[in-house]
């Protein structure tokens, strides 16, 4: 909750605090909360994983941007964006195991590798991928041994969609045809071998066009997604957009906030513990050590 919310909780158990003092014993707690998380993380990226298999697990991830204080550029973006991972087992998807940072993806990295170790993932199990296509997300998958990659099927009807408007398609042709590809009914490669027309057609549309085309070429393993529907994998990467909205935005983007960038790191780690499964934390260790 915000402050101001926090402090009108407290005045119902007659603690009477200014805004400063509610903001200065939250920081308190949040500082040492963010660095007892993430050295926890840290040291169980460095174990080994176990032997063993039989689990498949998604790993969805993300970025949304928040606003900062810090570093005002005019002319440019001052929003920094938080790095965002869900991780759960394919068998209980309600399960989930979030991590955010704002930060480079090096840093970012170890976090997710503990997060791994912590649910208790093995050598021989099988890691499922599923993101918008961003270059610093493949280069995360890469790392972390990602073996299917799934690339959002709701992300790639955008690219198909300028494809369509190339090609002469009315607005109900090209809905019908986003349609099917989010219901899993297709795989991208055998839409386009079946569709798209003679080179002599699409070397003539505008650049745009092209490069929509050639995105969607790139990325055809990632979009077999009738074939993904069948083994039961996840197409949409709703649950992460899900997180970004409901972990980080709902708290970290309501009208006027600016945050530092020690802030944003304090409060999207305690959003995604707080809306984790399987907490890393205790509450009243944490309170003790930054309360002694």
């Amino acid at each position: 909750m915000s402050y101001r919310e926090s402090q009108k909780a407290l005045g119902l158990q007659d603690i009477e605090l200014s805004l400063g003092q509610v903001e200065q014993k939250h920081h308190g707690y949040a500082e040492v909360y963010e660095q007892e998380y993430k050295d926890y993380l840290r040291k169980q990226a460095g174990q080994v994983l176990p032997p063993g298999s039989g689990q498949s697990w998604v790993l969805e991830v993300d970025g949304m941007f928040v606003m900062e204080r810090d570093k005002p550029c005019p002319g440019q973006c001052e929003g920094r964006e938080v790095k965002q991972a869900v991780m759960f087992a394919s068998a209980t998807p309600e399960q989930r195991q979030y991590v955010s940072h704002a930060g480079e993806v090096e840093q970012f990295s170890p976090l997710v590798h503990g997060v791994q170790r912590h649910l208790g993932m093995r050598q021989q199990d099988l890691l499922i991928g599923l993101a918008d296509g961003a270059a610093w997300i493949d280069g995360l998958f890469a790392e972390l041994g990602v073996q299917v990659r799934i690339l959002d099927v709701f992300n790639a009807t955008e690219y198909l969609n300028t494809v369509m408007e190339a090609m002469g398609w009315n607005q109900t042709q090209r809905e019908a045809h986003r349609d099917s590809w989010c219901r899993g009914d297709i795989n991208a490669r055998v839409w386009l071998k079946h569709r798209l027309p003679d080179p002599t057609v699409w070397l003539t549309w505008v650049e745009p066009a092209r490069q929509a085309l050639r995105y969607l070429e790139e990325r055809l393993d990632q979009m077999d997604y009738y074939d993904f529907k069948q083994k039961g994998y996840p197409i949409g990467s709703g649950v992460i957009e899900g997180a970004a909205n409901s972990v980080i935005g709902a708290r970290m983007r309501r009208s006027g906030m600016r945050w530092s960038y020690s802030g944003v790191n304090r409060m999207a780690t305690q959003r995604s513990e707080f809306a984790s499964h399987l907490p890393i934390l205790d509450f009243n260790t944490i309170r003790l050590s930054a309360f002694p």
